[in-house]
């Protein structure tokens, strides 16, 4: 059984222990739907505000997939001593998964497949023997191994059809108007957790999620939630506003006292954010 396969990858890549063995399924779609020529995945923590019809009129026909750049990854190969997964300097950690600055690193949530030449080309058999050579140090789990198999044989897209709503500012120094963003992909944190407060337009999904059967019948812990969020939110500004107010003061030790006692006096900075 194939997903014996995935959960024993799952027990063996350290880096990926985080992944559910069952995200490794997207690797086999060709083979789980046989009659289909060209497959859309898209994860389930996605919000899909226009229609696909783009995307399925694209030709792919000598390609393997159609996909989005990541913006996150881009940007952190521009700046590779700010993050350090595994320990490694971000370009030395892709040469240590085969792959180097020259890569335009997708999000795999969004794949369009060309499943016809997955099966043709036997890609599975690429993705086993990827695994058997980089498990060591594999990190993003599928998506690793999908960026170094499928590579130089991709078509891409805007990434307007998988964009993460990140607040940060290193990722998005000016954040895209909500009407040009045609896929929100709630990457990472998810809206239904309360200390979710690190994503820009997650009123949208709010939005889409007060239609369904599950806030219909039972709303109430989903108020709790969202006041939650919003608290924490609020907290967060005022935290760092205090911390902005303080910056200037030259010595650690009276600038963290400065701080202590700008946030024992909360509604002086509630004044100021407001």
């Amino acid at each position: 059984m194939i997903i014996e396969l995935y959960r024993t990858w799952s027990e063996k890549i350290p880096h990926s222990k985080w992944l559910h063995h069952t995200a490794y399924l997207r690797l086999a779609i060709p083979s789980i739907i046989p009659h289909i020529d060209k497959i859309l995945w898209l994860d389930c923590d996605m919000v899909v505000r226009k229609s696909l019809k783009e995307i399925f009129d694209t030709n792919i026909d000598h390609h393997l997939a159609l996909v989005c750049q990541d913006n996150i990854f881009s940007y952190r190969i521009k700046h590779p001593h700010k993050y350090k997964p595994n320990g490694l300097d971000f370009l030395q950690w892709l040469d240590s998964v085969g792959l180097d600055s020259s890569v335009n690193y997708f999000c795999s949530g969004f794949l369009y497949i060309n499943a016809k030449l997955w099966r043709e080309q036997n890609l599975h058999q690429a993705f086993e023997e990827y695994v058997a050579r980089y498990f060591t140090t594999i990190t993003y789990g599928d998506q690793d191994i999908l960026n170094f198999v499928l590579r130089d044989k991709l078509k891409y897209v805007s990434k307007m059809w998988n964009f993460i709503p990140c607040i940060d500012s290193d990722y998005y120094p000016t954040i895209p108007p909500l009407e040009e963003i045609n896929i929100l992909h709630y990457a990472a944190s998810k809206p239904l957790n309360p200390l979710c407060t690190d994503k820009f337009y997650i009123n949208e999904f709010w939005k889409y999620f007060f239609m369904t059967p599950y806030f219909i019948e039972n709303p109430a812990p989903y108020i709790d939630i969202i006041i939650a969020q919003k608290t924490n939110a609020h907290n967060q500004r005022i935290k760092k506003l205090a911390k902005n107010l303080t910056c200037w003061i030259p010595i650690t030790k009276w600038r963290r006292g400065c701080r202590e006692k700008l946030l024992m006096q909360k509604d002086i900075l509630y004044a100021l954010d407001s």
